[in-house]
C-alpha cells in the first residue's frame, strides 16, 4: 500500500466514527433519552 492510503485511512476511520456517536445521540435524543 502506498504510504498515502495509510495516512487517509486512519482519518476517514476518525470521520466515520464521529459520525456514528452523532448518529447514535441523535437516536437518543429522539427516544427521548437525550444525551447523558
Amino acid at each position: 500500500m502506498p504510504p498515502a492510503s495509510k495516512d487517509i485511512n486512519p482519518l476517514v476511520d476518525t470521520q466515520i466514527t464521529h459520525f456514528n456517536l452523532y448518529y447514535l445521540c441523535s437516536k437518543e435524543t429522539i427516544h427521548g433519552e437525550g444525551i447523558k
